[in-house]
């Protein structure tokens, strides 16, 4: 609970809480249609599954080398997540490697990166009830999902809503004209969960003991 003063819109949410993905996923899948790759991007698309049948991962710097995943390959794990809302910044804690996202929420106007990363810069807003966070500045070095490719002039837009009070629901729109020739949706629901400590769930260990180093 916030004190001192009125307490934003957002904050106190009724998105805060532990959630977990209704069907755990390594697509992200299109809701109207197949996914519109250009011709650079299908081939990266092309080679990325091919080497992914042959058991290569250098493609893939999560699986090869435990890299963060990036933000939209991140809300698809099948680990918990745990999202908790403060006046200037939204909070999402991922089970997978304590992995944190952070989605500014004051309205700022942010310098262009220098180096892109991982995670990218996110900002947020409220909106009739909707979080609705862009995202830029991904490093090109992560994925969409375990195959799909995207350049750093990606931008990601999600639209964070309740369903219900159990369902959380992210749709969430890529438009990157290097590799789609138009902007494609995508949607993806968790069941909110019991707000229990998170197990430690560690890629390096993962590795170390011969398991996958991203859940499944």
């Amino acid at each position: 609970m916030i004190q001192g003063g009125a307490a934003p819109a957002y904050a106190n949410s009724d998105i805060d809480g532990v959630w977990k993905i209704s069907k755990a996923t390594g697509v992200l899948a299109v809701i109207d249609g197949p996914i519109p790759f250009t011709d650079a991007g299908r081939k990266l698309y092309e080679a990325h599954k091919g080497a992914r049948a042959r058991g290569v991962y250098d493609f893939d710097l999560t699986q090869s080398r435990c890299a963060s995943p990036g933000p939209v390959r991140l809300m698809l794990s099948p680990d918990r997540l745990r999202i908790w809302t403060r006046p200037d910044t939204v909070t999402i804690q991922f089970e997978w490697n304590r992995l944190l996202r952070l989605i500014d929420m004051t309205g700022k106007e942010h310098k262009p990166a220098l180096v892109a990363t991982a995670m990218g810069s996110s900002s947020g807003v409220l909106e009739k009830g909707t979080l609705v966070v862009k995202t830029n500045n991904v490093s090109e070095q992560t994925l969409l999902d375990d195959v799909l490719p995207h350049s750093e002039d990606i931008q990601i837009t999600e639209q964070i809503r309740l369903k219900d009070p159990k369902t959380l629901e992210d749709r969430i729109t890529i438009n990157d004209p290097a590799n789609y020739t138009r902007p494609w949706d995508a949607v993806v629901t968790y069941a909110r969960g019991a707000d229990t400590a998170f197990a430690e769930d560690v890629c390096l260990d993962r590795l170390s003991a011969g398991q996958p180093p991203l859940p499944r």
